[in-house]
């Protein structure tokens, strides 16, 4: 006969496994690799950014043209050009009914965009930079401005 004491602890053992990718501690931060968690939650998700990509503004806004920001690794650019004209920015050309993934880089001087078939970014800045992008859609010109922060977390 099994010992009830037994029992009741490998059934509490087993609902603390269950129960404990559920358990989260919030660090205050947009960065997901600067959520503090207990549990399992941090391999499931496959967030570690510990940067992000902020304050995102296109101008003039144009109804067919969407720019948001994937901020699971690091942060990158997703273009959504669903204009019938291309879209050209910092170097790289958004086709009309397209979209593509970009990253950031800073070769010295100036930034550009390189194209990524991922949501891992490369670029690390030491602090906070404002990066400020001027490309065409068509014949008219399109501000794109963000921040993409330094570290936020260790």
């Amino acid at each position: 006969m099994p010992c009830a004491h037994s029992t009741t602890l490998a059934w509490l053992l087993l609902m603390l496994l269950t129960l404990s990718g559920c358990l989260i501690i919030t660090k205050d931060s947009p960065a997901p690799g600067c959520i503090k968690t207990i549990g399992l939650l941090p391999m499931v998700s496959g967030c570690f950014g510990k940067t992000v990509l902020s304050d995102v503004k296109v101008e003039p806004q144009q109804a067919c043209l969407t720019i948001t920001v994937n901020n699971c690794n690091g942060g990158v650019l997703a273009i959504h050009n669903n204009c019938s004209e291309s879209f050209n920015l910092a170097g790289v050309s958004v086709l009309a009914g397209t979209h593509m993934t970009m990253d950031l880089v800073n070769s010295g001087s100036e930034f550009r965009l390189v194209e990524t078939d991922s949501n891992f970014s490369a670029y690390t800045p030491a602090a906070d930079e404002r990066v400020q992008l001027v490309g065409t859609l068509g014949s008219g010109d399109v501000s794109v401005s963000f921040i993409k922060t330094g570290k936020l977390c260790e």
